[in-house]
């Protein structure tokens, strides 16, 4: 399952969790990609 252009907010310790756990590519504070 592939979810993408999901609005992510810069700073917020959720959102940096699930990226950095899930491996997902950022690009100007969005979420581009991410394999789940």
């Amino acid at each position: 399952v592939t979810i993408t252009n999901s609005l992510v907010t810069n700073g917020t310790s959720v959102g940096v969790r699930f990226i950095t756990s899930h491996n997902a590519t950022i690009t100007n504070n969005s979420l581009q990609s991410i394999d789940l």
